[in-house]
């Protein structure tokens, strides 16, 4: 049986200096309108955030806007960088938000001050694809204070068996409907993001279809399941 680890790559670090997959992503309503609301529910005027993998910057922005003091973007990549300045020189946001070009893995605790929201959207396929659990284990040791918030700050993972048509060969993203659904869905695993370290390295019955929920606030959730509106994360299919 393939293991999930194997089986859930997101896209590539590299890859996320096409501008074609950071477009792909903001045309997701569902991902943004989430992450906009658990931003406006935590964020206060006292609020410094630390946004990871920040891209164009929107969820800096987001914050900028629900009035945090100070919000420090990471993006490893120049070229999201340079698009990111212009997107907050638009919005005339400045002043508040300070890009920062590298790894948030590379860069040091004392680097940045203690933050009172640290925020990450590295959610690949299965939600752990693109390594959130281990950034924000890492953030959390280095620069989140006492009595702060990390969004997302669960994440479970849920597995249904399955029949689709015309079934594909291999582990591929796709929407499937309820009605091909033979089991009822489970949780093969939960993280709580920032005191889990590592992802288990647990195994996929094949026929069987994933999916995740992202608690990113109390009563905010990302649900990527075949029963909530379709997500740019869709659900992965298990051959």
């Amino acid at each position: 049986m393939p293991t999930l680890r194997e089986r859930t790559e997101g896209f590539t670090l590299d890859s996320w200096r096409k501008p074609e997959n950071q477009r792909f992503i903001l045309r997701d309503r569902v991902r943004l309108s989430k992450f906009k609301e658990a931003l406006e529910k935590t964020v206060t005027s006292q609020s410094v955030v630390i946004d990871i993998g920040a891209g164009w910057g929107v969820l800096s922005i987001f914050a900028a806007k629900a009035g945090a003091k100070k919000v420090f973007a990471i993006e490893a990549h120049e070229v999201n960088i340079e698009k990111a300045k212009k997107e907050i020189a638009k919005e005339r946001l400045g002043q508040k938000i300070e890009l920062i070009r590298g790894d948030s893995f590379e860069i040091p605790r004392e680097a940045l001050p203690q933050a009172n929201v640290i925020v990450s959207e590295t959610l690949g396929f299965m939600g752990i694809g693109e390594g959130i659990v281990g950034i924000m284990h890492d953030a959390k040791l280095k620069w989140l204070s006492k009595n702060s918030m990390l969004i997302p700050r669960r994440l479970s993972l849920y597995i249904a068996s399955v029949s689709v048509p015309h079934p594909p060969k291999k582990r591929m993203m796709m929407l499937v409907s309820q009605r091909y659904l033979h089991s009822k869905p489970r949780i093969i695993e939960q993280y709580e993001l920032g005191n889990d370290k590592d992802v288990s390295n647990l195994d996929v019955p094949p026929n069987h279809v994933g999916w995740f929920v992202a608690e990113l606030h109390e009563n905010i959730v990302l649900d990527t399941s075949p029963f909530s509106p379709s997500t740019s994360w869709e659900q992965i299919y298990f051959p």
